[in-house]
């Protein structure tokens, strides 16, 4: 009887460990949103990036929200943005920017599109300020929407990445204490 109690609290305290050791904490998470999402960029989408607080500079992550971040508005900044190249006479590159609060996301998804693209759909519960810019470079208009419903994130015709994104997009909800739903299971 005691050997038995001693091995199941040996194999209790191992399995904690590894766990716990083994667990991606919330940089590291954010490290493989942005390494998975670089793995599978569209190309047509390039330059295109993803940032968060620890690989954004604070008054970089204020111009993409255009306005000033509070310190933990900025700790919790998730911004998405692609230049592309359009136009048949003249090059014009359509720049779009979308700035979120991580702590704002209810829902994320993943839905095939044409072409076998993958889009990523971050819903928001429109409790934090979010923010889309799309900039045209021919006539230098910007236009703004505040409030957005939902981020979008198209990457390539890799599924496995595109279900890693969003389990990774969850696991950090998780970290935080949020519980984020899988939209592809409704």
């Amino acid at each position: 009887m005691k050997n038995t109690f001693l091995t199941l609290l040996v194999l209790c305290l191992f399995l904690l460990t590894s766990c716990f050791t083994y667990s991606q904490d919330e940089k590291d998470t954010q490290e493989f949103i942005i390494e998975k999402y670089k793995e599978n960029q569209l190309k047509i989408y390039t330059p295109s990036f993803i940032f968060f607080s620890n690989n954004i500079f604070r008054v970089d992550a204020e111009f993409f929200a255009n306005r000033k971040l509070s310190e933990k508005e900025f700790d919790n900044i998730f911004i998405y943005g692609a230049d592309i190249e359009v136009g048949i006479k003249k090059t014009q590159i359509i720049s779009f920017i979308e700035s979120i609060d991580i702590r704002d996301i209810t829902k994320v998804s993943t839905t095939k599109q044409n072409d076998n693209e993958f889009l990523i759909s971050i819903y928001l519960s429109g409790k934090y300020p979010s923010l889309r810019s799309v900039h045209n470079s021919l006539n230098g208009e910007v236009k703004r929407r505040k409030y957005i419903s939902k981020m979008k994130i198209q990457i390539g015709s890799n599924r496995e990445v595109a279900i890693q994104l969003k389990k990774a997009i969850i696991h950090l909800g998780k970290l935080r204490q949020m519980n984020i739903k899988d939209g592809d299971l409704f």
